[in-house]
C-alpha cells in the first residue's frame, strides 16, 4: 500500500506541469468485473502443488474499480495512465497434500488464501501523423510504449502454516490504440498492450464502446481482457482476468 501511495504522488507530480500545456486531456474511472481463470504456484515440485485459482483457492468474480488517465501533449509523446488493483481472498481445498513455497499443506483440510495484484501502466505514445486529418477526425490509430508495473503479493493459511510472498517488477509492453468516431457523439474504442520474450508472455486487450451525451461528459461500456504467464521469485501466475465493465468520466 505504502508503494502504492508513492506511485500515485509521483505520478500526479509529474502531471501537474503537463497539464498546463496539454492541449487534450481525459479522465475517467471504471467498473470492472472479471473473472479469474487460471493456475498459480510457488516453487512448485508436483503437478498437484499448482493451485487452480478457481477450483482450488475458491476466488469468484467481483466488481473491481480503476482509473486511467491521457493527456495529449503538444510536439513531446502523449501520456496514458492507468491503475488498476486487484485483491482476491477466498477458502479452498485440495484432496491431496501440497507445497507452497517452504511450506506443506495437508489433504481434505480448509486453506485460506490471499491474491493481490496491483497493475500500474505509464505510456507515451504518438498519433500516426496525419491519419486523423485525412479521414475528417473519423480514425486514429496510436502507437507507443507501455511500462507495467506490477506490485503483487499472495498469501496461503492452513491453520498455524503460513507461506507469503511480495514482488514489484515492471515490463515493457508495446502499445497500440485505434479510435473510429463515425458521429460527434459516438466514439468506438480498441486498445492491446503486450510483450512476449523468454518465460515472459503479457497481453492486455481493452474494447470500449464511448457515448457524449453533453459537454465534456462522457459514459462507457466494454470488455477488458488481462492475461499473466510470468514467473517471479518462485511464484508462476499463469492466469486471465477477463469481463465487462463501465465507465464515465471527461475530455476536452
Amino acid at each position: 500500500m505504502k508503494y502504492s501511495k508513492c506511485f500515485c504522488i509521483i505520478l500526479i507530480t509529474l502531471l501537474l506541469p503537463a497539464m498546463s500545456y496539454a492541449i487534450g486531456f481525459e479522465i475517467a474511472a471504471n467498473a470492472w468485473y472479471p473473472s479469474s481463470p487460471g493456475e498459480v504456484s510457488n516453487d512448485p515440485i508436483f503437478p498437484r502443488d499448482i493451485l487452480d485459482i478457481k477450483d482450488d483457492l475458491g476466488y469468484g468474480k467481483d466488481w473491481r474499480v480503476s482509473g486511467r488517465a491521457k493527456l495529449d501533449i503538444p510536439l513531446l509523446p502523449n501520456i496514458y495512465l492507468m491503475a488498476t488493483p486487484l485483491e482476491y481472498d477466498g477458502t479452498g481445498i485440495k484432496n491431496s497434500i501440497f507445497k507452497f513455497g517452504d511450506m506443506y499443506y495437508g489433504a481434505d483440510n480448509y486453506f485460506d488464501s490471499k491474491l493481490t495484484l496491483n497493475m500500474y501502466d505509464v505510456g507515451l505514445y504518438y498519433g500516426i501523423p496525419f491519419l486523423e486529418l485525412a479521414s475528417a477526425g473519423i480514425f486514429n490509430v496510436e502507437l507507443g510504449l507501455d511500462a507495467r508495473i506490477l506490485d503483487a503479493s499472495i498469501e496461503v493459511k492452513q491453520g498455524i502454516v503460513v507461506e507469503s510472498k511480495k514482488f514489484k517488477t515492471a515490463y515493457p509492453l508495446v502499445y497500440v490504440g485505434a479510435r473510429v468516431c463515425p458521429i460527434s457523439k459516438l466514439a468506438v474504442e480498441a486498445e492491446a498492450r503486450g510483450v512476449s520474450y523468454s518465460n515472459i508472455n503479457i497481453l492486455s486487450l481493452i474494447g470500449r464502446i464511448k457515448i457524449s451525451p453533453f459537454g465534456p461528459l462522457f459514459i462507457a461500456g466494454g470488455y477488458r481482457y488481462e492475461s499473466f504467464d510470468i514467473k517471479v521469485k518462485d511464484i508462476t501466475l499463469d492466469a486471465a482476468f477477463k469481463g465487462p465493465f463501465a465507465e464515465a468520466g471527461i475530455q476536452f
